[in-house]
């Protein structure tokens, strides 16, 4: 969680493909913020990104271990950078998923 500036719940509500700086795409995810821990941006809606895209149309990369978010569902978000975003390197989980996060949080005071 140290290496994680910003952590909160949040739903994500839409999604792009967006350039990086490194020539290529990436997946850029609005997310409505419900709760934050760390990194009080002030933000109702946080952008983050991830490594990887899927345009709908069968052209996809994912192949370097990126996170994906479906727009609807509901996450708790580790993220950092600037732009932010995530990986699968770092606890960022599904709701469903994150019961055992969740409660830590809870008990913990992370500003």
């Amino acid at each position: 969680m140290a290496g994680s500036p910003v952590l909160f719940l949040g739903r994500a509500i839409g999604q792009q493909i967006v350039p990086n700086d490194r020539g290529g795409q990436e997946t850029e995810t609005a997310l409505e913020v419900e709760k934050i821990w760390k990194g009080d941006t002030g933000a109702a809606t946080i952008y983050v990104r991830t490594c990887g895209w899927d345009d709908g149309s069968g052209n996809e990369s994912v192949t370097c271990g990126g996170f994906s978010f479906r727009v609807g569902s509901r996450y708790v978000v580790f993220a950092s950078g600037n732009p932010l975003s995530t990986s699968e390197c770092v606890p960022t989980t599904s709701v469903e998923r994150a019961a055992e996060v969740l409660q830590w949080l809870s008990t913990h005071n992370l500003k």
